[in-house]
């Protein structure tokens, strides 16, 4: 049997939820952890037809991308869009899962799909510069371990695709408890040798006020000595876009096609001189104006992303970066497709023969005028 709590732990071991931004809301919106789960429905938004579509299915979890219940809710009340959507979910007894920020952050998530779609070589991770500091502190060897896991836990030792990074080697510290001291080793007034290690982490500038008080907390020494480094060199924080390369450069203009043509797209928006050269790329799915600067930094020749605002379009220009706006929806509509071939590569699901459906209703919210024409 297959339960919802399995399904959860499932995605967590390739999306791990602890991924997911603070302001997000991915996981377990509504259901029984408990229940039994033989069919699944993805969808990148909940909506009434959804809903329904999955009632008509008999589906006993839907899998959305956007969390459903976002902004936390003041109210749950019957004939309100959202609240009827809770109460059908309830009587129904579907569960809903989000899994939003922590699949795009994620290694093989959705920018890194969404990479492959358009072509890219070469893919990896984005980072954003990023102060960083080197803490050295002098532990007794018996309580190394602690101390070492109290820092890393408040974030500590975080580098790139590595956490639990550190130094330690052994030595000897050497004090003198004067009147008044309340030592935790050793005798007052006396001078004292212990056994202890040098232990060095790196840490996040921003970061570096809360690691320095869990250290207090833990250090077995009333007075403990440490030092605050501040570093030449930035580490890079991960952030969901990623980097690529094209296989052959090709000027602005052909690549904004070649984009609406493998995304499936009637149109879409780019600022650039059309004649411009492009070879190397970042993407962000959904809205990635906030990686604008980041992109320009590292310099890519365009940024492929969704949702850009007017002041958008000029903080681009300003920092002679194209950008081409696919859309949030045409961005992450593959989300559905992803999720079907990450949840069939597990065991626990094709053994106990759970049925994967994609939604039939996956539309944007809008309707163009080319759509019109169209019809």
């Amino acid at each position: 049997m297959l339960s919802v709590a399995d399904l959860e732990k499932i995605i967590d071991d390739f999306a791990p939820f602890s991924l997911a931004y603070d302001w997000d809301n991915s996981g377990l919106q509504v259901g029984d952890r408990k229940k039994e789960v033989d069919s699944i429905l993805l969808a990148l938004d909940l909506s009434e037809e959804v809903m329904k579509e999955a009632e008509k299915k008999s589906c006993d979890v839907i899998i959305t991308h956007h969390p459903l219940i976002f902004s936390p809710l003041e109210s749950v009340l019957r004939g309100s869009p959202r609240g009827n959507l809770v109460y059908s979910l309830i009587e129904k007894n579907i569960s809903l899962l989000s899994v939003h920020t922590n699949l795009d952050r994620a290694e093989g998530g959705l920018n890194d799909f969404l990479a492959h779609r358009l072509g890219l070589e070469r893919i990896e991770f984005m980072q954003s510069d990023e102060d960083m500091q080197k803490l050295v502190v002098f532990v007794p060897t018996d309580d190394l371990q602690d101390v070492k896991l109290a820092l890393h836990e408040a974030g500590a030792g975080e580098f790139d695709r590595y956490d639990m990074a550190g130094f330690y080697t052994e030595g000897t510290g050497t004090f003198r408890p004067l009147e008044g001291s309340e030592p935790a080793l050793g005798s007052r007034r006396d001078y004292n040798e212990v056994e202890e290690c040098r232990l060095e982490t790196i840490m996040p500038a921003r970061k570096s006020e809360t690691i320095i008080s869990r250290l207090l907390e833990v250090h077995p020494y009333e007075e403990p000595a440490y030092d605050v480094i501040g570093l030449e060199q930035h580490s890079g924080e991960l952030i969901p876009a990623r980097l690529g390369s094209l296989k052959k450069s090709m000027k602005l203009k052909d690549f904004t096609q070649n984009i609406r043509e493998r995304l499936e797209l009637q149109g879409v928006k780019f600022c650039g001189a059309e004649d411009r050269t492009v070879s190397r790329a970042a993407v962000a799915c959904g809205s990635g104006a906030d990686f604008i600067e980041s992109a320009a930094a590292m310099e890519v020749d365009v940024l492929i992303t969704g949702d850009m605002k007017y002041h958008d379009w000029e903080k681009a220009r300003d920092n002679d970066l194209a950008v081409v706006d696919a859309g949030h929806h045409g961005t992450e509509k593959i989300f559905s497709e992803l999720m079907e071939i990450k949840l069939n590569e597990y065991d626990r699901i094709s053994e106990k023969e759970v049925s994967i459906l994609i939604s039939d209703h996956q539309k944007p919210l809008w309707q163009s005028s080319e759509d019109i024409r169209n019809h």
